[in-house]
């Protein structure tokens, strides 16, 4: 798969925050990643890069 981008709507695929929207904020290398997740406030949340796809 491409490489994510910040600014890139993301959907979280994997985790607690499955289902969830929000906008990528930081990549950091190739395995983490933060979201921002307006749905809980504006926060964003550290997760693993595979725990997310392109929102479409």
């Amino acid at each position: 798969s491409a490489p994510l981008s910040r600014g890139e709507k993301v959907r979280v695929v994997k985790g607690p925050l499955t289902g969830l929207v929000g906008e990528l904020v930081t990549v950091d290398g190739r395995s983490k990643i933060a979201v921002r997740l307006n749905m809980l406030g504006c926060a964003c949340a550290d997760m693993p890069v595979g725990y997310v796809e392109l929102f479409k």
